[in-house]
């Protein structure tokens, strides 16, 4: 059985909070914690908060060009990481 909880995560050290959330598999014991941010980010902090129980660690970030006209484009920034980690906390 697979549970998702929705959230918000605070890392103190980058004083970004990141929105997403954490699903947990009951069937094979593990945690997937799924984030987004509308800002690059360092993934160093972030990961130094689970780095003892970390399996895996997926990040990717992009940038878009959004444009309301022709002549002002204006550029965004967004990130997603997945960490996958073990249960036991």
């Amino acid at each position: 059985m697979i549970e998702k909880y929705f959230g918000e995560w605070h890392v103190s050290e980058t004083d970004i909070t990141l929105s997403g959330f954490l699903e947990i598999n009951n069937d094979t014991k593990e945690y997937i914690l799924n984030l987004y941010s509308d800002k690059p980010l360092q993934l160093g902090p972030i990961v130094a908060q689970l780095e003892n129980y970390i399996i895996s660690v997926r990040y990717n970030t992009g940038t878009s060009y959004n444009s309301k006209s022709p002549n002002k484009k204006t550029m965004k920034t967004s990130s997603y990481i997945e960490i996958q980690f073990k249960k036991y906390l």
